[in-house]
């Protein structure tokens, strides 16, 4: 094999790892808006699906306020939320209610088009102090910037 052939191979392995870790790098400005994706029905005037959302503030480039309002819809509306502030280490973050659930864990990934939100409890009713069967996981949609108050 020529060195122009084997310079290429390793191009073609080495350049996809490189620009992989350099996203992995860039800094994302979480402020903003979020709203749950997740599919609603409308039928006589109740709505059906799980529905959220989520409004973040960075007070710098490594703590973050987080608002997050979920529900589960009709019938029962069944709800959770909290207010927290966190540690935002390459574009992620986790909170970790200690006062309602020790085992709760709910991980925040971000990226330029939104968040995804995964939770870990080990109560399936009432996980994270959350209302019945409310859970925060999914994608959510990021639709405007907070602006910073001077």
């Amino acid at each position: 094999m020529n060195s122009k052939r084997k310079i290429f191979i390793v191009l073609i392995i080495v350049w996809p790892l490189w620009a992989f870790t350099q996203e992995q790098k860039r800094y994302i400005n979480p402020t903003g808006k979020y709203v749950l994706v997740s599919k609603i029905i409308h039928r006589n005037h109740e709505l059906f699906g799980r529905m959220g959302d989520i409004k973040v503030i960075a007070i710098s480039r490594k703590r973050i306020i987080v608002k997050m309002d979920i529900n589960t819809g009709a019938i029962s509306y069944n709800s959770g939320e909290f207010v927290d502030t966190m540690f935002y280490n390459s574009n992620n973050c986790v909170n970790r209610p200690m006062k309602d659930d020790r085992s709760c864990k709910i991980r925040f990934v971000f990226s330029d088009r939104g968040v995804r939100v995964s939770q870990q409890s080990d109560d399936a009713n009432f996980g994270c102090g959350f209302g019945h069967a409310v859970y925060a996981d999914g994608f959510y949609r990021k639709l405007i910037r907070i602006k910073k108050h001077k």
